[in-house]
């Protein structure tokens, strides 16, 4: 099983070997972490495209995200990614993301283990392309999840 880390300096690692290079280039490893924040039941083909896309004109969107689903599909294996009509959404029984198994720690208040999860920033460090609409998404994101771990941080000091 492939560990996608979102909290702290984004990184898909393999306890067991290395992973494919093909599947660490930059606009990939990006397509992998928004399917990570989008959590387990996934993001829009349309949200992902202007996300990663935003100048481009939707034939060229779709056909690049195509593109990025392919080479990741044939460096991971074909059921990395699933589809469901325009859904995707990473495979739980391939990956592991830190950041749902936080989330997951949150919501049964196993504060300990939450703080274990946090390694630092949500995508500390990764900048994507010129999308205004998926930088604020992140920031979002970042500040709630700061806010839930000093949440959980606070609990266990007390």
């Amino acid at each position: 099983m492939l560990v996608l880390e979102l909290l702290g300096t984004l990184c898909l690692r393999d306890d067991t070997g290395p992973v494919p290079l093909a599947a660490q280039q930059k606009r990939r490893l990006g397509l992998l972490a928004i399917l990570g924040l989008g959590g387990r039941q996934g993001l829009s083909r349309d949200r992902i495209e202007a996300y990663l896309y935003p100048e481009s004109a939707d034939e060229r969107a779709r056909h690049a995200l195509d593109q990025a689903v392919y080479a990741i599909r044939h460096a991971l294996g074909s059921e990395f990614i699933l589809s469901t009509g325009r859904e995707l959404r990473l495979n739980p029984e391939l990956v592991r993301v830190d950041l749902w198994d936080f989330e997951d720690a949150i919501r049964a208040r196993d504060f300990t283990a939450a703080a274990g999860f946090y390694k630092g920033t949500l995508l500390d460090g990764f900048h994507f392309a010129d999308s205004r609409e998926l930088e604020s998404w992140i920031d979002t994101e970042r500040a709630r999840l700061r806010q839930e771990y000093q949440t959980a941080v606070e609990f266990l000091a007390n």
